[in-house]
């Protein structure tokens, strides 16, 4: 997700903030790859490895139900890589109201 495809919204003192967001269900798939983590894995590294970009870290956070704020993984702990990403993010588009 990118917050340049957020609205940006106003509260009454003029002060600018981003629109709260919707993360679409992610299912499992029988094309998914599962890991195992190892120390020094974060999200955002591992996007980049299946994904080819940073940016899409919240798919594997939201996969895996981890709280919004991690981004180190603990070693050893399976995490499922969705694979159909194009998917998800026309569903997370779509019930954000995003074009």
């Amino acid at each position: 997700m990118r917050y340049s495809d957020v609205e940006i919204l106003k509260d009454k003192y003029g002060r600018r903030y981003y629109k709260g967001v919707k993360y679409p269900r992610i299912y499992p798939e029988d094309s998914d790859v599962y890991i195992i983590t190892s120390y020094g894995d974060s999200l955002d590294v591992i996007s980049y490895d299946y994904y080819n970009t940073v940016e899409d870290y919240w798919i594997i956070a939201i996969a895996n139900n981890l709280p919004g704020d991690t981004r180190f993984i603990e070693p050893g702990t399976q995490l499922r890589i969705p694979s159909n990403i194009s998917r998800i993010k026309e569903d997370f588009k779509k019930i954000n109201n995003i074009k």
